[in-house]
């Protein structure tokens, strides 16, 4: 069993005097809040610390080693409360046969070493070490006897409930956080049942690669059925396309009698590449004679007479600036038209002589090509030849793609079903163990609906706990109900019933730290169902001290009803703020925290 203690700062100075010491106590502690304020408008209240009962329980959180990152308390400015003071939680560890004092310090900058000392011995962890430091802590909050168990703060995430998390699924204490697998999720109330976490967890990782092997197995069969064949055909059509392939491989094998077969085929191969380019070039270059051709004979004798009309109409406008006589003229266009005629024919007569050398060069390679078949003994034609080798080749790839994807899907198979069975069977020990515990679930429901019944005043409320095969994520499966669930106030009194339980029962806590932390819990909900559930515990508390329910309560919420106490609030009250003394001293307004 775990008690809190004393919670204090280390110095303990503030802006403004000095921070007193919280001590706790056994059964109930009301942490209570100022009034609902009407000073400020809601977009100050969203960027204004109130007076620090949520802030107080932050602390405690801190100090049972919420990541920095994530805590309210990496946003208190310098100004308020310096980086190197250190928050400070005193516990109580008890079994049956010890009672040890833990004692853990943590500085609110992030930046000293964090401490825990248990006793008189005492261990230190830098931030980054925070992992080892849960590690050594979560020995004091979880029982030996259980075989496998949650994260230390995973078990938190249980025991201290953040007004800003909400109340409506118990399964979700803190739905912004990153860790809401489902195997995380049931952790901590798997592990108070009394479920083996190890088996539950590897129920879900077992169903996931299924759902991934499948995956594979559907991509598989999407391409085959893209290649054009029906699935329930294909192995079939794999054994006819296997010797169809054998045929090819032979045809292509008879091609290699002598011992240098092999050589003479890459030549082939070789020259067949060389025959291809220069069968490339020597197109291109017909191409371009036909263009030079075409333009020598393209070109048209000049209608002299026209001509010189317009050249005589011009030499009068212009005068004297024209000298040159028309035949002048004319015998100028005459030797330009000359010269254009013989560049082409010069390059029209490279051409064709490239063009020769390029035929004479396919020629021998034909010749080379018909030579080494011939030295191999094969006497069908080159194309004929060329056609086999491309079926060859072909149809080896789809043998192979078809061959691949196929096995593939076999081996898969295999795999899921072997993974579907190591699935069925752990599955079916998780039943078992549901089955061995059902008395002590029965037990737990029946504790819960005479909770409910003490509270709303009938026993519409039910408990379950369920193997679900079908379930994609998590086979086991919690299934709470309670009157009128779903709205804010019912599903707040839902999970005060469920958390309060969970510590109460003589089964579940046993594994139970011993104590609850509630923010705000109480908030919208009807007085009268505040004030019973209150009464409850206090009734609970004068017959057993095995307990301690630490609740931050809004004065307004209860106030009116304080007479309907069964107790003296008064006697249970540990922490008391107003906006005159919140609890660092000052209002404030919180800062985005610096990053190393």
């Amino acid at each position: 069993m775990i008690r809190l203690k004393k919670f204090y700062l280390e110095p303990d100075v503030l802006v403004d005097g000095s921070f007193e010491p919280v001590e706790f106590k056994a059964g109930i502690n009301l942490i209570i809040g100022d009034k609902s304020s009407e000073e400020y408008d809601t977009s100050q209240q969203k960027k204004m610390n109130s007076v620090g009962k949520s802030l107080f329980i932050e602390f405690v959180n801190f100090c049972l080693l919420k990541d920095y990152s994530r805590s309210r308390i990496a946003r208190i400015p310098g100004e308020v409360l310096t980086g190197d003071t250190y928050a400070c939680l005193e516990l109580e560890h008890e079994t049956s046969t010890e009672l040890n004092t833990i004692l853990i310090k943590r500085s609110v900058g992030g930046r000293l070493p964090m401490l825990i000392f248990v006793g008189e011995d005492g261990s230190e962890f830098e931030e980054k070490q925070i992992e080892n430091a849960r590690e050594y802590l979560s020995h004091f909050f979880l029982t030996n006897e259980a075989v496998t168990k949650p994260t230390l703060r995973r078990l938190l995430s249980i025991l201290i409930r953040n007004e800003k998390a909400g109340y409506d699924d118990i399964l979700k204490p803190d739905p912004t956080s990153a860790a809401n697998s489902a195997d995380r999720l049931i952790a901590p109330h798997a592990y108070m049942f009394g479920f083996d976490l190890d088996k539950i967890k590897l129920v879900a990782e077992i169903r996931d690669q299924a759902t991934n092997i499948q995956a594979v197995i559907r991509d598989a069969k999407a391409r085959i059925i893209g290649s054009g064949q029906k699935w329930q055909e294909v192995r079939s059509y794999i054994h006819e396309l296997e010797a169809e392939v054998q045929k090819l491989d032979y045809s292509v094998e008879k091609l290699r009698p002598a011992e240098g077969a092999s050589q003479l085929l890459n030549e082939i191969g070789e020259l067949n590449k060389q025959l291809d380019t220069l069968i490339t070039e020597k197109s291109s270059r017909e191409v371009l004679a036909r263009k030079i051709k075409g333009l020598v004979h393209s070109t048209e004798d000049v209608d002299i007479a026209e001509l010189k009309r317009v050249y005589e109409k011009y030499k009068q406008g212009l005068g004297d600036l024209v000298s040159k006589t028309f035949e002048q003229t004319l015998d100028f266009r005459k030797q330009i038209d000359e010269f254009q005629n013989d560049l082409m024919a010069n390059k029209l007569t490279t051409l064709n002589k490239e063009i020769e050398d390029l035929h004479r060069e396919i020629d021998t390679i034909d010749s080379r090509i018909a030579k080494a078949y011939e030295t191999i003994g094969y006497g069908n034609t080159i194309s004929d030849f060329r056609v086999t080798l491309r079926q060859q080749q072909e149809s080896n790839s789809k043998l192979e793609r078809l061959r691949s994807d196929y096995e593939l899907i076999e081996t898969k198979e295999i795999e899921k079903k072997k993974l579907l069975a190591r699935w069925q069977q752990l599955v079916n020990e998780v039943e078992t163990r549901l089955f061995e515990i059902k008395t002590n679930v029965d037990t737990f429901e029946n504790n819960l609906v005479d909770l409910h019944g003490y509270i709303y005043g009938n026993r519409k409320c039910h408990f379950r706990i369920s193997v679900n095969e079908k379930a994609k994520k998590q086979v086991l499966q919690i299934d709470y109900r309670t009157d009128l669930d779903g709205g804010a106030s019912s599903d707040r009194i839902k999970t005060f019933i469920y958390d309060v339980r969970l510590m109460l029962d003589n089964y579940t806590s046993k594994r139970h730290p011993g104590f609850l932390i509630h923010d705000n819990v109480f908030a919208a909900v009807g007085r009268n169902d505040m004030v019973k559930s209150l009464n409850y515990l206090y009734d609970v508390e004068q017959k057993q001290d095995g307990f301690q329910y630490i609740v931050a309560i809004n004065r307004d919420e209860f106030e009116s009803h304080e007479q309907e106490l069964d107790f003296k609030a008064a006697d249970k009250i540990v922490l008391q703020l107003t906006r005159e003394h919140p609890l660092l001293g000052t209002q404030y307004t919180e800062v985005i925290p610096e990053r190393d």
